[in-house]
């Protein structure tokens, strides 16, 4: 039988729903989280790990961050 040692990670997010932004759209109804270097290093349900910190989820959605979302374009279009 193969034991494998827990994912070590910084963060882990627990217990919430994900939305994972894959080309299906898939919604994870209970799912954990896990962030390492500021990186996702894990996104599935009852996954062992260890994490520094633990955020608590349930009945809340987990989606990705919005990045680059400010823009001026409307400010520098031409004629």
């Amino acid at each position: 039988m193969l034991v494998m040692d827990p994912i070590k990670a910084d963060i882990a997010i627990k217990d919430g729903m994900v939305l994972t932004m894959d080309p299906s759209m898939t919604i994870l109804e209970k799912a954990d989280v896990l962030i390492s270097d500021s990186k996702i290093i894990a996104i599935a349900p009852e996954t062992e790990y260890k994490a520094r910190k633990i955020i608590e989820a349930e009945k809340k959605l987990i989606m990705p961050g919005l990045i680059n979302t400010h823009t001026h374009a409307a400010m520098v279009m031409k004629e």
